[in-house]
C-alpha cells in the first residue's frame, strides 16, 4: 500500500466582501468641494472595481463612484454637513458664500398700472440658486423733482424714507421655466417706482442689482376732483375745486357752466390755476356746475373722465334792471283822494320782488314815498294797488320802483293824472265864539268875536277858495234860504252871509307844519273883488257886526258884516266853497246873545283892569331895579363886578317878561337862575392870561382845586325818569342820566312805556335858552329815537364829537347810511346821505330824513380830530369846527351836540360856543360860572379837567385873536400826564367800565 499523491488541483476562491478601506480622510478642496482620500483595503477578497462613497449633504444622501483611492466631492453649499460611509465617519462643513448680483436688470412693457421686469442670473451661483427676490418701491411725489431715471440714478442714501411711500418684496421661484423675468401688476398711475433684484440660495440673499427707476404711464382717473367751491356774484360764478386725491396723469379740467339759455364749457390745462370765473350771468338764476378731471384727449372726457357735478348753485339778486312795466293810473268813481295804479312787474327782476314803492310828485317835488299793499292778481300778471292820501283837484305825476333783497329798480317813466274835486268834508268840529276870563263869550251889544276855523276844513278834495260866515238870529237858522244883512236887520230876520269869504285858515299844529292845503284863491270865480281880510282884528278871530259901512244908504253891497241887533240871541256858521263853486256848512255854534245897548261888558272890565295890574308892577319893578343898582354902586364905591352886573340885569329883565304873571312862581325862577349862577369867578380880559398862569403854578394845584369845587350834579334835581325799569337800558352809561324837569321828551306811544324817554338834555346858549341839546351817543336800541327827537324838535344840525370806535370800544353807534341807499329808522322813518364833504379835521355830511311824504335835510358835522387820550393839540381847529357849526345853523332851530356820553366834549363844545360870543360882547370871562350854570342843566359837563384846562386854553386863543397885546400861552398838560390817578385824567365817573350794552 503505498501512499500515492494525486496530481494538483488548482482553484480560485469565491470573491468575498472587501475589508473596509483604510485612513479615510477628508480636506477641504474649495468654498463648494472637499477632497476624499484613503489606503487599498489590506484584504480587498477580490478584485476592486470601484469604490462606492455615499455622502450625506444636510440629511440628504448621496452616492458617488470612484476608481481610485480619492474623490472630490463638489457642488456643495457653504457650512454643509457632510458624512461619508467608506471607512471612518468624518463630519466636514463647506465653506459657504452668497451669489452674485444678477445682471442686466432691465424695466419693459410699462403700462399705466404695469411693468415688466427682465434680469440675467449671476455669473456664477455658489450653491443651489432657489429663488429672485424683487423690491419695489413707490416714491413720494414730493420726492419726484429729484428724481433722474437716466444717466446716474441716485444712491440708497439719497433718498429718505420719506421718499418711500410704499415698499414691497416680490420672489420668483428659480426653479421654473423662466425665472428671470417677473411682471408686476396693480401699480399707481403716473408714479414713480424703483426696483433691484437679488438670487437665493442656501448661501442666503445674493448681493442686489442697482435701482432701476421706471414711471408708470398715465391712465384714467380714478377719482372726481375735490373740495368744489363756488362764490356767487349777482352777475358770476367764481369755482374752484382740489386735485384729485391720487393723480393718475397730467391732469386738465373741464368745467361746464349750463343754466337757462347758458352753456359754457372752460379747459384748465395741467399747471394751470385750478379756478375759473364765469361772468355775464343772469342774476338769482340757477345753474349747474360740473368739473371734470381727464387725462386723455377733451374728446374723450366724458366717457374716460372722473367728475364732480352736476351742482346747483344761485347767483345772487341785483337792483332790478328795469322798472314796473305797463303803468296806468286811473280814477277810481266818486273818489278824490285815491287812485288806482295797474301794472307787471319787471322783466328782468334779479331777484325776489318784496315791495313795489310809488313816488308822487306835484311841480316836480316830490310829495309822497310810500309802499304799495298789492289787493289784487289780475290776468296776464297783472298787479292792482290803491294809492290814497291824494288830494282833490291836483295834478300829480307818479312813477313806481320795485325792490328785491339788493335795492331798488329805476322808476318807470312819469304818468299823469289829476283827481277829481267834490264838495269839502263836513267839519266835526262846531264853530265857537271867543271866551274871555271866566268862560264868557266876548261879545258887545252889536258885536260877537268868534274863533276862526282853522282845522276845520280839509283841502283834500279840492282846492277850497273860500271861507265864509253864515249868521243868523236863533229862531230863523233853519230858514233854507239866504237872505243880506239889510233884509235881516232892517226887515225881516234870516241867515245871511257876512261877506266875500276869506281864505281857509292854515292848521298848523305843534311842529310848524302845516295840515291844511293852501291853494287859495284871492277872489270868487267871475268877480274881481277881492277877499274880505279886514274883520281880523285879531290874529285867529273874526268879528261879526264890525263894518258900520252897512247903515248907509248908499251902500248897495250884497255882502256886508253890519252891526248885530242888541240883546239877541244868534248862532253862526261857516260855509267852505271849492273852486268849482260846491260848498258845505258846518253845525251851527251854540246860542251866542249880545250885551244891551250902552253897557259895559264883562270882557271889557276885565282887560281893564288886567291893564292898570301891568303898569302898576312895572312902575314897582323898575323902582326896585333902581334902588338896587344905586345901592350896589354905593356898596363898591362906584363900580360893580360886570358878572354880577349881569345877573342884575338877567333879574330885571325876568321881572319886566314875567311882571303880571304869578309872585310865587316869578320868584322860583329867579332863586332857580341865582341858584345856577351862584359860583361867580369871573376874570377881566386884560387879566385873564396871569390868571391861567397862577391857576397852572405847582403843577396845576390851583386848577385841581377849582375844578374839584365845581359840583358834578345838582342833587335837587330829580333824575327817576332814567331810573325807570324799562329806560335803563336806554343809558349808554348808568350814572349820567338827564334831570327830569328839562329831559327831551319824545311823543309817547300808546301802550309803550317808556316811549317818550331818550337820554338828552336841553341846555340854554349863550343867548336863547334850549338852543342845545345835549345828548348821547345812540346805541344800537335808540337810534330810532334818536332821530324821532330830530324829527319832533325840528333839529337841522348835529355835531358829533367822537369817532364811532375809540380806544378799542364802541363809543357810538353807526346811525346814518354810509352809501346811497337808505335806511329805515322807526319804520316810518327814512334816512338817506345826500352828500359828503371830508375836511382835514372834520367831515360834513347833509342827510335826509323823510317821514309821511315830508323831509327836512339835516347837516351833520363830525369831528374826526380829537384824538382817543386827553384834548385836541390845537385850539384852533376845534375854535372853527365850533364856528363853522354856528353858521351853518339852520335859522334858528336846535343844535343836537354828542360825544360817547354827552357830557365831556359835548360840554367843551357848548362852553367854547358861548366863549366865542361871549369874549366879543364883555369885557370878563368866567369859565368857572359857565360849566356850572352848564352842570345845572345836565350833569358833569365838561367832565374832566383836561378839558377844564382846555377851555381856559381856548380863551387865551380866542383873546389873542381879538387883538389883544398879550401873546398866546399855551397850557402845558405834562403835569397830568404825570398823574397816576384816573379820576384826576379822566374824572372820577369812570365811564370806561359802566358802559351798557344794547
Amino acid at each position: 500500500m503505498g501512499i500515492s499523491s494525486a496530481a494538483p488541483v488548482t482553484f480560485t476562491t469565491n470573491e468575498s466582501v472587501s475589508d473596509a478601506v483604510g485612513n479615510l480622510s477628508c480636506s477641504g478642496g474649495s468654498w463648494d468641494s472637499i477632497l476624499l482620500s484613503w489606503e487599498v483595503p489590506v484584504n480587498p477578497n477580490g478584485q476592486i472595481v470601484f469604490y462606492e462613497i455615499s455622502v450625506e449633504v444636510d440629511f440628504q444622501s448621496y452616492t458617488h463612484q470612484a476608481h481610485s483611492p480619492e474623490y472630490t466631492v463638489s457642488g456643495l453649499s457653504l457650512r454643509s454637513d457632510v458624512h461619508t460611509h467608506r471607512g471612518s465617519s468624518q463630519l466636514r462643513r463647506t465653506r459657504r458664500r452668497i451669489p452674485a448680483a444678477p445682471r442686466s436688470l432691465t424695466v419693459s412693457e410699462v403700462t399705466p398700472t404695469n411693468v415688466t421686469l427682465h434680469w440675467a442670473p449671476p455669473l456664477s451661483i455658489p450653491g443651489l440658486l432657489i429663488e429672485y427676490h424683487i423690491i419695489a418701491q413707490l416714491l413720494s411725489t414730493v420726492c419726484e423733482p429729484n428724481i433722474v431715471p437716466t444717466a446716474q440714478p441716485p444712491a440708497e442714501d439719497e433718498l429718505t424714507s420719506d421718499c418711500v411711500d410704499s415698499h414691497v418684496l416680490v420672489s420668483v421661484n428659480g426653479s421654473e421655466e423662466n425665472p428671470n423675468s417677473i411682471t408686476l401688476q396693480s401699480l399707481n398711475k403716473y408714479r414713480y417706482y424703483r426696483f433691484k433684484v437679488a438670487a437665493v440660495t442656501n448661501a442666503g440673499v445674493g448681493e442686489y442689482t442697482r435701482w432701476s427707476y421706471a414711471r408708470t404711464l398715465a391712465g384714467n382717473p380714478d377719482v372726481p376732483p375735490r373740495d368744489l367751491r363756488v362764490t356767487p356774484s349777482s352777475n358770476s360764478l367764481r369755482i374752484a375745486w382740489s386735485a384729485p386725491a391720487v393723480l393718475s396723469g397730467p391732469t386738465s379740467y373741464l368745467v361746464q357752466v349750463e343754466g337757462p339759455g347758458w352753456n359754457t364749457s372752460t379747459v384748465r390745462a395741467p399747471g394751470e390755476l385750478t379756478t375759473v370765473v364765469v361772468t355775464n350771468l343772469t342774476a338769482f338764476t340757477r345753474y349747474s356746475v360740473t368739473v371734470t378731471a381727464f387725462t386723455g384727449p377733451l374728446a374723450l372726457a366724458a366717457s374716460d373722465g372722473k367728475a364732480v357735478g352736476p351742482t346747483g348753485f344761485q347767483t345772487l339778486e341785483e337792483e332790478p334792471k328795469d322798472p314796473p312795466k305797463n303803468v296806468i293810473v286811473s280814477v277810481i268813481p266818486e273818489e278824490v283822494n285815491r287812485v288806482k295804479l295797474t301794472f307787471t312787474p319787471p322783466a328782468e327782476p334779479n331777484g325776489n320782488i318784496t315791495a313795489y314803492f310809488v313816488y308822487v310828485y306835484e311841480k316836480e317835488r316830490l310829495v309822497k314815498n310810500i309802499s304799495l299793499n298789492i289787493f289784487q292778481r289780475e290776468d296776464n300778471n297783472t298787479l292792482a294797488a290803491v294809492i290814497e292820501g291824494l288830494k282833490g283837484g291836483h295834478n300829480y305825476t307818479i312813477q313806481i320802483s320795485a325792490r328785491n333783497g339788493a335795492g331798488r329798480s329805476p322808476p318807470s317813466p312819469h304818468v299823469q293824472i289829476t283827481t277829481g274835486i267834490k264838495a269839502p268834508a263836513k267839519p266835526t268840529q262846531r264853530p265857537q265864539a271867543v271866551l274871555g276870563h271866566g268862560g264868557v263869550a266876548i261879545v258887545t251889544h252889536r258885536s260877537i268875536t268868534i274863533r276862526l276855523p282853522a282845522c276845520f276844513y280839509s283841502d283834500n278834495n279840492g282846492p277850497i277858495t273860500k271861507i265864509q260866515v253864515v249868521v243868523a238870529e236863533s229862531g230863523v237858522k233853519d230858514v233854507q234860504n239866504l237872505t243880506n244883512w239889510k233884509n235881516a236887520f232892517l226887515d225881516r230876520p234870516g241867515p245871511y252871509l257876512t261877506d266875500r269869504g276869506f281864505p281857509n285858515p292854515q292848521c298848523v299844529s305843534g311842529d310848524g307844519l302845516s295840515r291844511t292845503g293852501a291853494h287859495f284863491r284871492r277872489s270868487v270865480p267871475g268877480d274881481s273883488r277881492p277877499l274880505v281880510r279886514h274883520n281880523h282884528t285879531i290874529a285867529g278871530t273874526y268879528v261879526i257886526g264890525e263894518n258900520d259901512d252897512c247903515m248907509r244908504e248908499n251902500n248897495t253891497d250884497n255882502f256886508c258884516n253890519g252891526p248885530l241887533k242888541a240883546n239877541t240871541v244868534y248862532v253862526f256858521k261857516f260855509r267852505a266853497t271849492n273852486i268849482n263853486g260846491q260848498y258845505t256848512d258846518s253845525d251851527f255854534s251854540d246860542h251866542v246873545k249880545t250885551t244891551a245897548d250902552g253897557l259895559l261888558t264883562r270882557e271889557e272890565q276885565i282887560i281893564l283892569g288886567v291893564l292898570l295890574s301891568f303898569f302898576l308892577a312895572l312902575l314897582l319893578i323898575i323902582i326896585i331895579c333902581a334902588s338896587v343898582k344905586i345901592h350896589q354902586r354905593k356898596k363898591e364905591g362906584g363900580t360893580y363886578s360886570p358878572r354880577e352886573a349881569e345877573i342884575i340885569e338877567t333879574k330885571c329883565k325876568l321881572d319886566q317878561l314875567i311882571a303880571v304873571a304869578d309872585l310865587e312862581l316869578k320868584q322860583e325862577k329867579l332863586n332857580r337862575l341865582l341858584s345856577y349862577r351862584k359860583s361867580l369867578k369871573p376874570v377881566n380880559k386884560k387879566s385873564f392870561l396871569q390868571h391861567v398862569e397862577d391857576l397852572c403854578a405847582n403843577d396845576n394845584a390851583k386848577f385841581q382845586e377849582e375844578f374839584g369845587e365845581l359840583p358834578k350834579l345838582l342833587q335837587d334835581l330829580a333824575t327817576t325818569d332814567a331810573d325807570l325799569p324799562w329806560n335803563k337800558s336806554k343809558n349808554r352809561f348808568p350814572n349820567i342820566k338827564p334831570y327830569n324837569n328839562n329831559r327831551v321828551k319824545l311823543l309817547s306811544e300808546p301802550g309803550t312805556a317808556g316811549s317818550d324817554y331818550i337820554n338828552a338834555s336841553f341846555v340854554s346858549g349863550y343867548l336863547c335858552p334850549n338852543e342845545f341839546i345835549a345828548t348821547q351817543g345812540p346805541l344800537p336800541g335808540t337810534v330810532a329815537d334818536f332821530w324821532r327827537m330830530i324829527w319832533e324838535t325840528g333839529t337841522r344840525t348835529i355835531a358829533m364829537l367822537t369817532q364811532c370806535y375809540e380806544k378799542g370800544r364802541i363809543r357810538c353807534h353807526k346811525y346814518w347810511p354810509e352809501d346811497n341807499k337808505p335806511m329805515s329808522v322807526f319804520s316810518d322813518i327814512l334816512i338817506s346821505k345826500v352828500s359828503e364833504e371830508v375836511l382835514p379835521d372834520w367831515t360834513v355830511r347833509t342827510l335826509k330824513v323823510e317821514k309821511h311824504g315830508h323831509y327836512i335835510l339835516v347837516r351833520h358835522f363830525n369831528y374826526t380830530s380829537w384824538p382817543e387820550h386827553g384834548v385836541p393839540e390845537s385850539c384852533s381847529t376845534l375854535i372853527k369846527f365850533v364856528k363853522a357849526v354856528r353858521a351853518h345853523r339852520h335859522e334858528s332851530t336846535t343844535i343836537a351836540v354828542h360825544c360817547s356820553a354827552g357830557v365831556g366834549r359835548t360840554g367843551v363844545f357848548i362852553a367854547l360856543d358861548h366863549l366865542i360870543q361871549h369874549v366879543r360882547d364883555h369885557d370878563f370871562v368866567d369859565i368857572y360860572g359857565l360849566v356850572a350854570e352848564l352842570r345845572s342843566e345836565r350833569m358833569c359837563m365838561v367832565q374832566n379837567l383836561a378839558q377844564y384846562i382846555f377851555l381856559h386854553q381856548s380863551t387865551l386863543e380866542l383873546l389873542n385873536n381879538k387883538g389883544n397885546s398879550q401873546s398866546i400861552w399855551f397850557v402845558s398838560y405834562s403835569a397830568l400826564e404825570k398823574m397816576d390817578s384816573l379820576e384826576a385824567m379822566e374824572g372820577d365817573v369812570e365811564l370806561e367800565w359802566e358802559e351798557t350794552t344794547m
